[in-house]
């Protein structure tokens, strides 16, 4: 069974996500650009939560069920239902009106897991409250918001150390606003091709991770000033590491291609 140590959160960042998981009443949301590998740390966290024996349903699942006059449950009964399941998950929401009746029925459950695409916690926070959700509604009913970014992860057995160019370093600077490179202590690398990764230079994923908690810190400037850098900057003063600092630090040690960073910031730019 996959561990939830898999996942390459920092010690502090995996502990209070347990905490969570265990103890917390609201929604755990997964962010990323992409699908699959959302899904599949979702799947990882309600792997755990039912190996502490925890009852799990899909979010929805009550409405589903009681649809319809002739099969609907007694009020007691849904009631009893909903407690007894504890933990909702909801697979990749769409809408901020999902989200918003996710948010809803966290009253109902005590732990709610779902996925959905975008760049990190505080932008996919602005954006919610931009499109009119009740910031209220949002610091009350979100526990956490996990970010995902997944980089082609340079094979360790072909990589190599690239030699400094003005390429390179034109790269580096406009991707990461840093000068002076190259400096000692930085590696910069990339995979040549080897039987062992099929000639492609690449050999399995680096998953890029930040963890924003929905502190009261936070949940005091949803309802002030909603944006991206506040929010951001609220949560890096109790301690959040920005996904792009983990980023720079896999790229600083040669587990990842410069291009490819390059690629990911890019990407996420695109999407401010």
């Amino acid at each position: 069974m996959p561990s939830t140590e898999k996942l390459g959160l920092a010690a502090p960042e995996h502990t209070e996500l347990l905490k969570l998981l265990n103890t917390g009443r609201g929604l755990v949301l997964i962010v990323g650009p992409d699908a699959e590998h959302r899904l599949q740390t979702l799947r990882i966290l309600e792997m755990y939560l039912q190996s502490q024996r925890r009852e799990i349903s899909t979010a929805g699942a009550v409405a589903a069920t009681t649809s319809g006059s002739s099969h609907a449950m007694p009020p007691w009964v849904l009631e009893s239902w909903r407690d007894q399941a504890r933990v909702e998950v909801a697979p990749e929401i769409t809408t901020f009106q999902e989200l918003e009746s996710l948010l809803r029925s966290a009253r109902q459950a005590t732990l709610l897991l779902a996925s959905t695409g975008g760049v990190d916690g505080g932008t996919y926070l602005a954006q919610a409250v931009e499109a009119g959700i009740d910031p209220v509604l949002l610091g009350e009913g979100v526990l956490a918001i996990l970010t995902q970014h997944s980089i082609k992860k340079n094979c360790p057995l072909c990589r190599v150390d690239l030699a400094p160019s003005f390429s390179l370093e034109e790269l580096f600077e406009s991707s990461f606003g840093r000068l002076g490179f190259p400096f000692p202590g930085f590696y910069l690398r990339e995979g040549r091709g080897c039987h062992t990764c099929d000639f492609t230079g690449y050999l399995g994923l680096a998953h890029v991770f930040e963890f924003m908690r929905m502190s009261p810190a936070v949940q005091e400037q949803l309802g002030e000033e909603a944006n991206t850098e506040v929010i951001d900057g609220r949560a890096m003063t109790e301690g959040m590491l920005p996904w792009e600092a983990k980023l720079y630090f896999r790229l600083k040690h040669g587990d990842i291609a410069l291009n490819d960073a390059a690629a990911a910031l890019a990407a996420s730019r695109q999407c401010l």
